[in-house]
């Protein structure tokens, strides 16, 4: 009655060891019906490639509808696999929201596959251009590769783009402990980078310094030096001179480098145009407070700080208990 289940894990193992030829063998065993059969089929899959070309066949092939919870969640997670190695970003992107708001993070990402979740994301957000990845349909009327596109014009485009880009971030910052668990400092990197593409430089540059006391000592003062290019392109002075300062007080020594000594003469290019609007009015100005943007900032930060709550709590009654509690 578990020959089934035999040849499966027979197969698995062969794979393990280095023995594709041997593993298709025993998955064939295996045959297609029931719970085994059907991962049978998605193991050969995976060895053979047939399946692989487009997102349909591969959805067609890892179907995980009626299966148990736990083989459910493996099905799921391998086909998200499979797009990321096919270059579909998108639409990996796209199931590994759609499971994680069915399912729960804790759920789908348990225990050890908790680092594969975190860096499947991590590899989609490094791609920034995350809409232009996607496969699409290609002109076969002799244009140049550099023209070809498939139908949507360069606003929607760039409206999907900004979509799915939001939707990377906010998965990431719903991971538990985004800022100190698995590859935290490398989804903090690309998060950072991601916003930056999509317009928010400044918040690209408030996650570079949330998870700066994870960052080696040895990758502190490039870690900080990306933080505060950012600001500045933000136009946030403050909060670039600040990691500037921290900087010089953790890794003085390292800031003698091309790269922060252009970072110092933005600052000072910044304070020399503000010195010489003071003084064409003949005295220094005051330093001039919106109290409509302090209102907006803390209105901002009360919302990140309500969000985070919501999401402790959604974690502490969600099925499965507290485990994914930060």
């Amino acid at each position: 009655p578990n020959r089934q289940m035999a040849a499966l894990r027979l197969g698995d193992i062969a794979l393990y060891t280095g023995d594709p030829a041997t593993a298709l063998g025993w998955y064939r065993r295996a045959g297609t019906l029931g719970v085994f059969g059907r991962v049978a089929r998605t193991r050969i899959c995976e060895v053979d490639g047939n399946c692989l070309g487009a997102s349909e066949s591969l959805l067609q092939v890892f179907d995980s509808s009626g299966l148990p919870g736990p083989v459910k969640a493996e099905m799921a997670l391998r086909t998200i696999r499979a797009e990321v190695y096919q270059d579909r970003f998108a639409s990996a992107l796209n199931l590994l929201s759609d499971r994680i708001a069915e399912s729960g993070y804790a759920n789908l990402c348990r225990e050890k596959l908790d680092e594969m979740c975190r860096r499947v994301l991590l590899e989609i957000m490094r791609q920034k251009s995350i809409a232009n990845r996607a496969v699409t349909p290609l002109r076969t009327d002799g244009a140049s590769r550099n023209d070809i596109l498939d139908g949507r014009d360069d606003a929607a485009r760039r409206n999907e783009e900004a979509t799915l880009a939001e939707k990377a971030l906010r998965l990431y910052l719903e991971l538990p402990g985004w800022d100190r668990g698995p590859h935290a400092v490398e989804l903090a990197d690309a998060a950072a980078d991601l916003a930056a593409y999509v317009g928010g430089p400044v918040f690209g540059g408030n996650i570079l310094s949330a998870v700066a006391p994870m960052v080696a000592p040895a990758d502190l003062a490039d870690h900080l030096a990306h933080a505060a290019e950012l600001f500045i392109d933000g136009g946030d002075e403050t909060r670039a001179k600040l990691v500037v300062e921290y900087a010089a007080s953790s890794a003085p020594r390292k800031m003698q480098t091309p790269r922060w000594k252009a970072i110092h003469k933005a600052l000072a290019s910044v304070a020399s145009e503000g010195e010489a609007g003071a003084g064409k009015g003949g005295a220094a100005a005051p330093v001039a407070i919106d109290p409509e943007a302090v209102t907006r900032e803390a209105a901002a930060a009360l919302a990140v700080s309500n969000r985070a709550k919501e999401l402790i709590k959604k974690r502490g009654t969600a099925p499965g208990g507290p485990g994914g509690q930060p």
